[in-house]
């Protein structure tokens, strides 16, 4: 699969959500989509991303990036993950964000610059465990869930 920026940001924000992420964490990690394309090592960044999603831990890689954002300096294990949500967060709010070892570091607002994704091939297994999870967010072709309302029914005129 060779994504585009938008397919890659919509199938992290509905795996987040079907991982039970909180909102917030899920669109962080939606939001850093055109940094992993960017990635010299798309494959091996975004299997490491589903693995700290899918353990939980992507939530303390967040909460640290923001305390750093906040008071200047936090600690955080260096990951190509964490390196693609730190420049995320670092261009989403203009300012200076650097991952240094176990430190984030964030410094006076900045410009800079938006990343240059290039579209490459995902691995297929790891497309197919993102959509996998982004899956959990669907409501099942049932009629039980017919009659609680899930479904346009027969007042679909689009």
């Amino acid at each position: 699969m060779i994504p585009s920026v938008a397919e890659l940001q919509a199938s992290l924000l509905k795996a987040g959500r079907g991982l039970g992420l909180p909102l917030g964490v899920a669109e962080d990690i939606a939001a850093a989509a055109p940094f992993i394309l960017a990635s010299d090592e798309l494959n091996e960044t975004l299997a490491q991303l589903l693995r700290e999603m899918e353990s939980g831990h992507v939530t303390a890689v967040i909460e640290a990036i923001d305390t750093a954002l906040c008071e200047g300096q936090s600690e955080i294990a260096d990951s190509r993950a964490a390196r693609a949500l730190v420049a995320s967060a670092g261009f989403r709010v203009q300012r200076i964000v650097i991952l240094k070892g176990a430190q984030v570091v964030a410094k006076d607002a900045a410009q800079i610059a938006k990343p240059i994704p290039r579209r490459k091939m995902v691995d297929g297994a790891l497309w197919g465990q993102l959509q996998t999870f982004a899956a959990r967010t669907y409501v099942p072709a049932t009629e039980a869930s017919r009659e609680k309302g899930a479904g346009a029914g027969l007042t679909d005129n689009d």
